[in-house]
């Protein structure tokens, strides 16, 4: 297949010009909407939206398209040179995308570009009558047009498009193609089940390049799409293939069986797991009858082979139960008849490796319960629970007596268990298991009532105690806080999400903050919401109160709005309200640094045009003028002559992750009364805490830092693949993240 990319175009018919025009800056320094003069000569629908730090404008009949992104924050105005008109558009992460009858145009909120050119052929599927899976879209870093001829990839990571001409042995008919991506890849499916031809196309963000697998496969589950990859399934009943992709080498991998294989079933909450990467299957074969041999295959996106494992076994001696897959970890229970132990099965996605336990767990004519979560497992019988990490390799074995297990949650990295007590039937036994300290908890608490609210970071649940408690538990703390209500806690007054959980009564407003353990209660005689994000919750007070709390500053908030307000909201970082009186007043709540941001807008409001928030941006449209909200303009201050210096302090994920063998770690040090020095260590732990190596110890001025990790430790030795742990200290403040090392 030919391969190549298509340049932006600047002129034979059309002249397209990236124009920063002057800004009219609404701000002060707590914060600033970014505004933008928009074209009155624009006619038909409104297409607009918000992602994490893109926002993106135009309009059905148009000459232009609108960017912003919270990293220049500035616009970018596209000119066509003359109207065209724009079918859609669609911004998700740090991506937009737009298209007309001839041109498509992408966005960067990486590196603050657009590209635009002219597609060959016409639209593949834009607007498919019930897959609901169009040919055009975004994700956070990639943005697909497919048209009968070639596929098209916006990568925010360059800024501009990538091409690649396709052809397929067969007529594509509408709904039967499958677009999507997710995080690093972009992927294609084209298929005609009647002939049984599956056709596969993939893009990977770290490569910056295509690759096709013409005989592919497709996958059975949605939930067969992973995090930097995917696996597909083909057959044709006598020839079996397991096809895999993994964008961190952009490889596709195919397996050919001629024995049906067994297929792994999803067994977790996916809204508490942060990654999938994990897939297994197995088959057998007949050595010698009774004997039989056990093949099974793992594999993990991240790394990108198939690992096998094989065991001869008796058939009249085990009985085989089907792989569950969490997030990095899968696991299949596999029964001896006789006794009715279980032996468990597991691989780890993060070691590439298989492992099988046989902790004492047993079929004792009660239903097992076997649960995965982002790097641990659980299983329990009538007399104990098992609890194994993946991770640091701990494998707990929890006895009890007389109980019966109520219910389990899983999460990325904890299991909490509730067990009924049979002689005390208002109280809960509750067992947890904390994978980032490797330690098994035990308390008594009040009967709980009804479901539990979570998160990957937290659990929370109302119980059926004399106080009328509500229970919070922090995975991230592995600590708990209870807090007693006048009055019973129904769930439906629970709410959860991120690092946030809120409960809701008549009388009081309670905000935990798991990041902290910490839990912030207001008495109301009259207040609406909360509305949650991952990192702010926002309330309405009264008419005119707006409370807000951001778990970045840890700090409740209370502001007056003198008009009062009509609407409010919460994205991850940001929140937001609309005055009651002119519709003209806007207010952005920055949880970066808990300050309340007033616009003033200019223009009329647009019928059916409604605010956009994304997690970093807000979208203010009028009929003359457009704001975006960019929060990095009050985090940033500029010292005279001197650096740009956070107003706070930030350990960022490092880059790339998984790394290997070098990766690089940034934080920010605030300016706080002047730029000072003051020491700063950054250091590398292993996942049971033990020191690897010391990267900074030293004394540090406000500013934005880089240091590099070359993968060795003190002395100099390369270190193994594992999960690590990296720390930064600088006085009172301390932060941890995770980083993943793949050799």
């Amino acid at each position: 297949m030919l391969n190549f990319t298509f340049k932006s175009f600047f002129a034979f018919r059309f002249i397209v010009l990236a124009l920063l025009l002057p800004l009219h800056t609404v701000c002060s320094q707590t914060g600033a909407w970014i505004s933008q003069t928009i074209s009155q000569n624009m006619s038909g629908t409104w297409h607009y939206g918000c992602g994490e730090t893109v926002a993106a404008l135009t309009r059905q009949y148009s000459r232009y398209i609108y960017f912003f992104d919270i990293n220049s924050s500035q616009w970018s105005v596209v000119d066509f040179g003359s109207t065209q008109t724009v079918r859609n558009l669609a911004v998700k992460g740090n991506t937009a995308i737009a298209y007309t009858d001839s041109l498509i145009v992408g966005y960067s909120g990486i590196t603050s570009q657009w590209d635009t050119v002219y597609y060959r052929g016409a639209p593949l599927d834009p607007d498919p009558s019930w897959s609901g899976n169009p040919s055009w879209g975004s994700g956070e870093n990639l943005a697909w047009f497919v048209t009968d001829s070639v596929a098209y990839i916006f990568d925010s990571g360059l800024g501009h498009w990538q091409a690649f001409a396709y052809s397929i042995p067969f007529t594509y008919q509408s709904n039967f193609g499958r677009f999507w991506s997710r995080g690093d890849y972009a992927a294609i499916i084209l298929f005609d089940s009647g002939l049984n031809i599956y056709y596969n196309l993939a893009y990977s963000l770290n490569t910056h390049n295509f690759n096709e697998l013409p005989d592919g496969g497709y996958y059975q589950d949605p939930d067969w799409k992973l995090d930097h990859g995917f696996v597909g399934h083909w057959d044709n009943g006598s020839i079996y293939k397991i096809i895999s992709y993994c964008a961190n080498g952009n490889t596709f991998s195919t397996i050919t069986l001629t024995t049906a294989p067994s297929m792994p079933t999803q067994w977790l909450d996916p809204d508490n797991i942060i990654e999938r990467t994990v897939f297994a299957f197995s088959y057998s074969e007949e050595i010698s009858h009774p004997i039989y041999r056990l093949h099974s295959l793992g594999f993990d996106t991240r790394m990108g082979v198939w690992t096998e494992e094989t065991w001869d076994y008796n058939v009249a001696d085990w009985d085989f139960h089907r792989w569950e897959c969490g997030g990095g970890v899968a696991m299949r229970t596999i029964e001896e008849h006789t006794t009715g132990i279980y032996t468990y099965l597991v691989f780890s996605g993060l070691s590439g490796s298989f492992s099988r336990y046989t902790p004492g767990i047993r079929w004792d004519g009660v239903l097992q319960g076997r649960f995965l979560g982002g790097t641990v497992v659980t299983d329990y019988d009538t007399s104990a629970i098992w609890f194994h990490s993946v991770e640091s390799g701990a494998t707990y074995l929890y006895p009890y007596l007389d109980e019966d297990v109520r219910n389990s949650i899983l999460s990325e990295d904890f299991v909490w268990v509730n067990n009924s007590i049979d002689d005390h039937p208002d109280s809960i036994h509750a067992i947890y298991f904390n994978e980032s300290q490797n330690t098994v908890h035990d308390l008594r608490i009040p009967n709980i009532r009804g479901d539990h609210r979570s998160t990957p970071y937290l659990i929370a649940f109302s119980t059926y105690g004399s106080n009328n408690e509500v229970f919070f538990y922090s995975g991230i703390m592995n600590n708990f806080s209870m807090v007693n209500f006048p009055s019973p806690v129904q769930p439906s007054q629970i709410n959860a999400e991120g690092e946030l959980a809120a409960v809701k009564t008549s009388d009081y407003l309670t905000i935990y903050d798991a990041a902290t353990n910490s839990v912030h209660t207001e008495s109301y005689s009259y207040y609406l919401g909360p509305s949650l994000g991952a990192h702010v919750a926002v309330i309405r007070k009264g008419d005119d109160i707006f409370q807000a709390y951001s778990t970045m500053t840890h700090q409740w908030y209370e502001f007056t709005i003198p008009d009062g307000f009509s609407s409010w909201a919460a994205s991850n970082y940001l929140g937001r309200c609309e005055s009651l009186v002119g519709n003209d007043e806007f207010y952005a709540f920055n949880g970066f640094n808990g300050n309340l941001v007033m616009l003033q807008a200019a223009g009329n409001p647009v019928s059916g045009v409604n605010t956009k928030m994304g997690a970093k941006t807000i979208l203010v449209v009028r009929d003359s003028v457009i704001y975006a909200f960019d929060p990095g303009a009050v985090t940033k201050i500029q010292p005279k002559g001197g650096p740009e210096v956070s107003r706070q302090f930030l350990l960022h994920q490092n880059y790339p992750n998984p790394f290997n063998p070098e990766t690089t770690i940034r934080f920010d040090i605030p300016l706080l009364g002047g730029v000072r020095a003051g020491l700063v260590t950054l250091k590398i732990y292993d996942i049971l805490g033990r020191e690897v190596k010391t990267l900074l110890n030293e004394p540090k001025p406000a500013g934005s830092y880089t240091v590099h990790w070359d993968s060795t430790n003190d002395t100099g030795q390369a270190v193994a693949s594992g999960v690590y742990l990296y720390q930064i200290k600088a006085g009172e403040y301390v932060q941890t993240r995770k980083m993943v090392l793949m050799r």
